[in-house]
């Protein structure tokens, strides 16, 4: 997951007390980023099998959101458009579901790329320029559209 998307999600989940905060103002490593793509894969594998599917992400997304229902979405389609490019990107063995492996090499690759001054730590600034920069090009680093369903 990208370290923009998974600063939103674990915000989320600490806000509701699925995992512990994170500091929305502190600097990052890799051993820190991975670690909260671990702790995050964890909580979104409700069945605990070593998987997450697109039914479970939006389920661990419905929960953080206290139950809320997710605008755009139904059974066909169980994560908002955002959310699916950022699961078929991540999948990056197209079979449907993210491993613990996938999670993490995917985690490890965006902090190496928010990571601009290559000193090992992403700072916020260098955080929210990522995000930007994604936003902006309407598509992850792997070319998959944000609008992708």
């Amino acid at each position: 997951m990208a370290v923009f998307v998974l600063l939103i999600l674990a915000a989320q989940a600490a806000a509701s007390g699925v995992i512990s905060a994170p500091d929305p103002v502190g600097c990052e490593t890799e051993a820190t980023t991975v670690a909260s793509a671990t702790a995050l894969h964890r909580k979104m594998d409700a069945d605990g099998n070593g998987y997450i599917t697109r039914v479970e992400m939006a389920g661990f997304i419905t929960k953080t959101m206290n139950g809320l229902a997710i605008p755009g979405t139904n059974a066909t389609h169980p994560l908002p458009p955002l959310s699916a490019a950022l699961f078929e990107a991540s999948d990056t063995d197209k079979d449907g579901r993210l491993s613990l492996a996938e999670a993490i090499a995917w985690a490890k690759r965006d902090f190496a790329l928010a990571d601009t001054n290559h000193d090992g730590v992403v700072t916020p600034k260098e955080r929210m320029a990522f995000a930007q920069a994604v936003m902006s090009d309407g598509q992850t680093p792997e070319g998959v559209s944000l609008s992708h369903r």
